[in-house]
């Protein structure tokens, strides 16, 4: 029997935007607190990045003081930031992807702003250039009446994540616990990898691929091999 553990109480996402597409393939945007966004096109996809971006940091500065938060200023700045992409149709959830960024800034130029473009526009940028128009790999995920979330996942979740499996009886190596609890400058990415590993496991993400030599496909295998008839998500 499986443990069923609730992700969204555990690592306590923040909404980063939502896409939503109608029976007649209409798109709408959000922002993380409900605000419309002007969908992007090739002349303003940065303009609806900021704007997406605007609410997210409201969103969590709102969330100051609560468990789960991702900070702007001081020595917070550079925190390094997971996220992760799931869609929502025909009343189910299939998560896609997963990826981290070394910082806020980071994820909205690297990801957010060409991930989003690529749902409403179907193209994705290679090497500084958009590849053919409706090959983009999210814009294949597209279908009636479907929602696209992506949200951000604070990494010291994923200590709270661990403390929620050995209460309940399951145990990880050592590694793995060492793994997720660096913190120091030289082993931060040790850390940051290995969380994404696990993320991507438990959501059974479908598109997602380890970054090569990153450590991740070991960190992966791991979990996969240990804990695949042990716990759900799904």
């Amino acid at each position: 029997m499986k443990i069923e553990l609730n992700i969204k109480e555990i690592l306590k996402p923040i909404l980063i935007c939502k896409l939503t597409i109608n029976e007649n393939n209409q798109m709408t945007l959000w922002d993380s607190r409900g605000n419309n966004v002007q969908l992007p096109s090739s002349n303003n996809a940065k303009k609806t990045a900021d704007e997406i971006k605007k609410g997210f940091i409201t969103a969590l500065q709102e969330n100051e003081g609560k468990e789960c938060k991702i900070c702007f200023s001081g020595e917070e700045k550079e925190k390094t930031v997971l996220w992760f992409l799931c869609k929502e149709a025909n009343g189910k959830i299939q998560y896609h992807q997963v990826g981290h960024n070394k910082n806020v800034e980071s994820m909205f130029k690297y990801d957010i702003k060409p991930d989003v473009f690529d749902l409403c526009n179907g193209n994705e940028e290679q090497k500084g250039k958009l590849i053919s128009p409706r090959q983009g790999k999210y814009y294949r995920l597209r279908e009636k009446n479907c929602s696209f979330y992506f949200y951000s996942v604070d990494i010291d979740g994923f200590v709270r994540l661990v403390k929620s499996f050995t209460e309940r009886g399951i145990e990880f190596d050592q590694e793995i616990i060492d793994a997720l609890n660096k913190t120091n400058a030289i082993n931060k990415t040790i850390r940051i990898n290995c969380a994404e590993a696990l993320l991507a496991f438990l959501l059974n993400c479908d598109i997602w691929s380890a970054a090569p030599q990153s450590g991740e496909e070991y960190y992966y295998n791991y979990f996969k091999d240990n804990f695949f008839e042990k716990v759900g998500f799904r």
